[in-house]
């Protein structure tokens, strides 16, 4: 952990909050957005925490830095470093998909979102019969994390949830608990 604290140049005094938009522009391109003015929530609460995003390799990071610099919200980007930076986090705000699972496997709690066109998530909605989207609530088969779909994806809720794993000792204490369970339900690599 000290030696990924100094390679990212991370405080480790200071709270430090994750932003996993994905790997596909077009889920970055949709999900952004949230993510930053969720994380300006956050900041204005916690002013001194850290914003990292590790970009996937199948990002331009010139498309995305732009956005980022727009936002106000002061992110270090990196490429290559997720689980490094799953190690040293203390919360992630993570789209819904494997990474939720990558991260709750590095016992990194996640508020989980995805937003889609409306169309895709009615069809979506009429042809899958899942009670949870994020791989971690699925293989335990409860929500163990929070999500927030579609419109409950707002940047009041997500920074509501981020908050609440990186603040509230209770909750912090019972996500890292139960995402343990996931581990175990897994089994051995």
């Amino acid at each position: 952990r000290e030696a990924a604290y100094r390679y990212f140049g991370a405080d480790p005094q200071r709270p430090l909050l994750l932003l996993l938009p994905g790997s596909r522009y077009q889920e970055v391109e949709s999900l952004l957005d949230l993510m930053l003015a969720s994380a300006r929530k956050v900041q204005q609460q916690i002013p001194d925490c850290q914003f990292y995003l590790p970009v996937a390799p199948t990002i331009p990071l010139e498309r995305i830095e732009s956005v980022v610099k727009t936002s106000g919200v002061p992110v270090v980007f990196t490429r290559n470093s997720t689980y490094n930076l799953m190690q040293i986090a203390d919360c992630a705000i993570a789209a819904s998909g494997t990474v939720t699972l990558e991260a709750a496997l590095m016992e990194l709690p996640s508020v989980i979102v995805y937003r889609v066109k409306t169309a895709t998530y009615w069809l979506i909605r009429i042809v899958a019969n899942v009670s949870h989207v994020g791989l971690p609530n699925i293989v335990t088969g409860r929500r163990i994390l929070p999500e927030l779909i579609q419109d409950e994806a707002t940047s009041v809720n997500v920074s509501k949830a981020a908050l609440r794993l990186m603040q509230d000792p209770a909750v912090k204490a019972q996500a890292r608990i139960d995402i343990k369970e996931v581990r175990a339900k897994l089994g051995q690599p």
